[in-house]
């Protein structure tokens, strides 16, 4: 059964085989479905690196990886939706490999490491690198640097209000 909330301002509910909800001040209509197989292999597969998205990308997104992808929201998709799409069709075969993960959509070329170098006494990850100039850079980007412990699995976004021209990124993380 479906519920009509006001004066042409949203149907909720489902109508025979169709559903209807509001996402975002929208309405949106879809397919009632029951998949054939939801534990299938490839149904299996792609869960998984979905779940391996989240891990990855939750625990900086609002503070590193946000200000990347908020100016490609487009209509009602949002900058996460973008994020996790696009990365998902980095992957094939439903098997998830970080050497294939997208961090940031623009023009401006990576930033080669000279050295990086942690203390575990102190936790803290020091990371130097040559200014390149390379085309479409500015000395005052801020750098940002990204580190991936494989034996957590966890993510560690480094930023310090550091800029390209500084050279050097030093910040306490923890136990990386």
């Amino acid at each position: 059964m479906a519920k009509v909330t006001g004066v042409f301002t949203g149907i909720k509910g489902k109508v025979g085989n169709v559903v209807f909800s509001m996402w975002k001040g929208v309405q949106v209509m879809k397919t009632y479905v029951i998949p054939e197989n939801p534990r299938s292999e490839g149904q299996t597969k792609n869960r998984t690196v979905f779940a391996s998205f989240i891990n990855l990308f939750k625990p900086i997104y609002a503070t590193v990886l946000f200000r990347f992808w908020k100016p490609f929201a487009v209509g009602a998709q949002t900058g996460w939706g973008n994020l996790i799409s696009a990365n998902q069709s980095l992957q094939s075969g439903g098997v998830f490999a970080l050497a294939n993960v997208l961090f940031s959509k623009g023009s401006i070329p990576l930033q080669e490491v000279d050295t990086a170098d942690y203390v575990s006494e102190t936790g803290v990850v020091t990371v130097t690198w040559t200014e390149n100039e390379a085309v479409g850079c500015d000395a005052l980007d801020h750098a940002v640097l990204l580190i991936y412990d494989e034996t957590t699995e966890q993510l560690y976004g480094l930023t310090n209000d550091t800029s390209r021209e500084a050279e050097e990124l030093s910040e306490v993380v923890g136990a990386v």
